[in-house]
């Protein structure tokens, strides 16, 4: 392991992609280890490969300890310097926060969504005309099994609930739900309760304007209110089908037409969020 010491100053730390926002609650409880401990562990980077870049090295892992570093005013720190690009760096950082049990909605959902992409990747799969995972390669850190013809033959969401120990079900809506979300709206949620509010999120993944859905989620925040709070609907039923209804039939019938797996997911979180009541769906494409 190529550990040295480096500054700190020379390091992008790109916290604003990360999965897992850097909580105040975990730099405390790190502050504590290192004044008792020290830095137990380096941080990890990889080499900035870009062009006029600024900063020789982008933060890899180790983000907490690295806020840390800045409390302590350490001017360098250890570092773990490893040979990888982008890609792989991003599946390292999905793969180390995946099976975390203080992970919040949203960031086990984004983990679930990007690591399908790379898993169908992997097996040389491009699904739903998605072609920027093509062409993926990834290391050893994997949570594809060591046996590649036995993960070909099994789906990412039954293979993933079989090693977390949970219902396919569930990690299906859990991707249905991130790939609803706009990326803006990812970003603007994560530091925020809403992250780990499931009935909020669904009720915003149902807006499914771009511009609206980060306009409403942008005006919420400002106002220091849920979405869902300032686009209340009555709660007649009738009311409720007339806001889903200026969704578009052409959005409708796009539904209907899907597998029934996606469509059943898509359908429940609606009548879930209160959006519309169970088959109405089909009366307003008709």
């Amino acid at each position: 392991m190529n550990v040295q010491s480096i500054k700190i100053a020379d390091i992008d730390r790109r916290l604003e992609k990360r999965i897992r926002p850097v909580s105040e609650e975990a730099v405390n409880v790190m502050l504590s280890s290192i004044e008792d401990n020290g830095l137990q562990a380096p941080i990890e980077v990889r080499r900035n490969a870009a062009k006029g870049a600024k900063t020789p090295y982008i933060l890899v892992s180790g983000a907490v300890r690295l806020a840390v570093a800045d409390l302590l005013a350490w001017e360098e720190i250890d570092a773990s310097i490893v040979d990888i690009g982008s890609e792989v760096a991003r599946v390292r950082e999905i793969d180390e926060n995946l099976f975390r049990h203080d992970l919040t909605v949203l960031a086990r959902a984004q983990c679930l969504a990007e690591r399908k992409k790379i898993y169908d990747a992997e097996r040389g799969e491009t699904r739903g005309g998605d072609r920027r995972v093509a062409g993926i390669k990834v290391d050893k850190m994997s949570i594809l099994p060591e046996d590649a013809g036995a993960a070909s033959k099994k789906r990412f969401t039954l293979d993933v609930a079989e090693r977390m120990g949970g219902n396919e079900r569930s990690i299906q809506r859990w991707i249905s739900l991130y790939n609803a979300l706009q990326p803006r709206v990812v970003q603007m949620l994560a530091p925020t309760s809403i992250a780990d509010d499931a009935s909020e999120l669904r009720f915003i993944s149902t807006i499914t304007a771009p511009v609206e859905q980060i306009a409403a989620v942008q005006k919420a925040l400002e106002v220091g209110k849920l979405p869902s709070e300032l686009l209340a609907q009555p709660e007649d039923p009738v009311n409720r089908e007339l806001y889903w209804v200026t969704l578009g039939k052409k959005e409708v019938s796009r539904i209907l037409k899907m597998d029934r797996s996606a469509q059943r997911v898509i359908i429940d979180g609606l009548v879930e969020a209160g959006v519309l009541d169970a088959g109405s769906i089909r009366d307003i494409a008709a």
